[in-house]
């Protein structure tokens, strides 16, 4: 499952340098957090991590939207979206089968019904759901 930062670093990957540049320009006109001096030698990377530390991951997705949009990269603002939604919509998952699993060790737990490989079973399940949700967020990038 791809991160949201991967997701961003990606669709910048598929812009030319002169749409880089058009896109940078839009970014720092339209938004105050990001000045000239950041944008004028930033790569798709720093471009990116930039994106994300003014305006969070989420707000990153919807703004990068936009100025594909405002610079005619309609099939690639949809692409976007379409690829956001298919993350968010795992996380959701990861998340709901989460509270699941915690749910059925901590009955399991209140009720002394603890059969040990069931109770084993579930926590490896726990480790590794809270794991995989903990993992995108903490990659970092250089």
């Amino acid at each position: 499952m791809a991160s949201v930062k991967y997701l961003l670093e990606n669709t910048l990957m598929d812009l030319v340098n002169a749409d880089l540049k058009w896109f940078q320009q839009r970014l720092e006109d339209d938004h105050k957090c990001i000045s000239k001096s950041e944008m004028e030698n930033a790569d798709r990377l720093k471009t990116v991590n930039k994106m994300v530390e003014c305006f969070g991951r989420e707000e990153a997705v919807k703004i990068m939207v936009g100025i594909l949009r405002k610079i005619n990269q309609n099939e690639l603002a949809e692409q976007l979206e379409n690829e956001h939604k298919q993350v968010s919509i795992s996380l959701s998952f990861s998340q709901l089968r989460l509270r699941e699993l915690r749910t059925h060790l901590s009955l399991l737990e209140l009720i002394q019904i603890k059969p040990q490989l069931r109770l084993r079973e579930l926590r490896t399940h726990l480790s590794l759901l809270e794991l995989i949700q903990i993992k995108p967020q903490s990659w970092k990038t250089s």
